[in-house]
C-alpha cells in the first residue's frame, strides 16, 4: 500500500486522519492536517512526500480464510488510514498496542508487531520511535 502516493497528509477522503499517536501526550485532540503534520515535522520525518498506510494493520483488522484454498485475505477497519510520511508505518508497528496480538492467544502478544516493523526496516522503512518516545514523553512500563 505504501507504494499509492498522496499530495498531501491526511486521510484518503481528504480529511482528517485521527491519529492520537501524532498529539502530544496529554494535549488537545486537534487532528487537523496541521497540527498533525507539526508532529511529523517535529520528530524528524519527511513531510515532503506521503505514502498511504493503513495504520491499524492488526490482527483483529485481517481476516484470512479459515481452509486456505484461493489465498483470499481481508483488511477490516479503514478509519485511520490515509497518507503518512513514510516514516510513520514502522514507526506506528513500533509504538501503538493496538497491534499487539490478544494475551489470550499467545504468550508473546508483541510478537505480531515486532516481526512486521523488522519486515519493514529490511525492505527500508525508517523509524523515528527514539525521538517519537522523547517528544510524546513515552514511559515503558
Amino acid at each position: 500500500m505504501a507504494e499509492w502516493k498522496g499530495d498531501n497528509f491526511g486521510g484518503v477522503d481528504g480529511g482528517n486522519i485521527p491519529e492520537r499517536h501524532l498529539i502530544k501526550s496529554g494535549a488537545h485532540k486537534d487532528f487537523s492536517y496541521k497540527n498533525l503534520l507539526a508532529g511529523c515535522s517535529a520528530l524528524g520525518m519527511d513531510c515532503s512526500a506521503f505514502v498511504f498506510a493503513h495504520l491499524e494493520l492488526g490482527p483483529a483488522n485481517l481476516i484470512v480464510e479459515k481452509k486456505a484454498r484461493l489465498g483470499t485475505i481481508g483488511v477490516i477497519d479503514f478509519e485511520v488510514a490515509g497518507y503518512v510520511p513514510r516514516e510513520w508505518i514502522r514507526t506506528k508497528f513500533r509504538i501503538s498496542s493496538v497491534l499487539n496480538l490478544s494475551s489470550s492467544s499467545t504468550t508473546d502478544p508483541y510478537l505480531w508487531r515486532k516481526q512486521v516493523q523488522e519486515c519493514l526496516g529490511k525492505v527500508g522503512f525508517p523509524d523515528v520511535t527514539i525521538s517519537w518516545c522523547s517528544w510524546w514523553e513515552y514511559v515503558s512500563p
